[in-house]
């Protein structure tokens, strides 16, 4: 098992590498000395990437966001999978590296990918940040316990240490609202998901590309835990809001985006997804 120190310095890399401007690496295709990248990519010389600098520019960016989505899946395995995991593991995770919510905070409000998404990043980091202050799986924050594993004293104080960490963040509360603003707009309008399938279509000949159905999928996926992790993370901030250091200037903006998420999905919605 990694110590504490090891797992932020893997997060804080990890969250580093995924924030980074994708267009840096435009030329890793063009570029005599990097371009032999591509065949550890699964990429055909013949397809239409391979047709000039522009498409070559934009099939880097896509492979860059893979790389993207492929860090922030590491990070999210590390918090997320781990079952012997504990608040007071993760409030020395984060004691360590305290950057670890900051860059996470940041990653959740990544735009959604130019080419075609094996997932959308920022749902990843977000079910990682809602890792960092999980409650034991057996409990839901203010409501009685059916079970005898319930967190012991000592968690429930690292717990509240660990969000004082999250509420001590330039702007964390804005950030979370994006972040669920996001997920809102990339599901009702279905825009910028057209163009990142178009994009990706644009890109393949022979290769197969990926299927409408994969789009749908992903992105439901994607979207789904996004919501669910931010959901799960304001029901512990408004739970332990005054141990967390919570004003009710934070909670006014949470409560409005609960009230969102009262609503079912429409059928609305489903079908323009279904169109794409």
């Amino acid at each position: 098992m990694l110590s504490p120190r090891e797992a932020g310095n893997v997060i804080d890399g990890l969250c580093t590498f995924a924030l980074q401007d994708g267009d840096v690496y435009s030329d890793q295709l063009i570029d005599p000395a990097k371009k032999w990248q591509w065949v550890f990519s699964r990429l055909s010389l013949e397809d239409p990437w391979n047709k000039d600098d522009v498409t070559r520019r934009l099939m880097a960016r896509g492979l860059f966001e893979q790389n993207q989505t492929r860090a922030l899946n590491s990070v999210r395995v590390l918090l997320c999978m781990d079952r012997t995991s504990s608040p007071t593991r993760m409030f020395q995770v984060i004691k360590q590296i305290p950057t670890i919510i900051d860059l996470l905070l940041d990653c959740m409000t990544i735009e959604f990918p130019r080419v075609f998404p094996k997932s959308t990043p920022s749902s990843l980091a977000s079910e990682a940040l809602c890792a960092l202050f999980a409650w034991s799986p057996d409990a839901v924050p203010g409501v009685s316990p059916s079970t005898e594993k319930v967190l012991a004293a000592g968690d429930i104080k690292a717990l509240n240490q660990s969000m004082q960490f999250l509420t001590s963040q330039d702007k964390w509360v804005d950030r979370l609202v994006q972040a669920w603003t996001d997920s809102e707009e990339w599901s009702e309008d279905s825009g910028n998901v057209r163009r990142s399938l178009a994009t990706t279509k644009s890109l393949y000949g022979s290769s197969e590309p990926p299927t409408k159905e994969e789009a749908v999928a992903n992105i439901r996926d994607g979207l789904g835990r996004s919501r669910i992790s931010i959901l799960r993370l304001i029901t512990t901030l408004t739970h332990c809001a005054d141990a967390a250091g919570v004003k009710n200037v934070d909670i006014y903006p949470l409560l409005a985006v609960s009230y969102r998420a009262s609503f079912k999905i429409g059928a609305k919605e489903h079908h323009r997804t279904q169109d794409l």
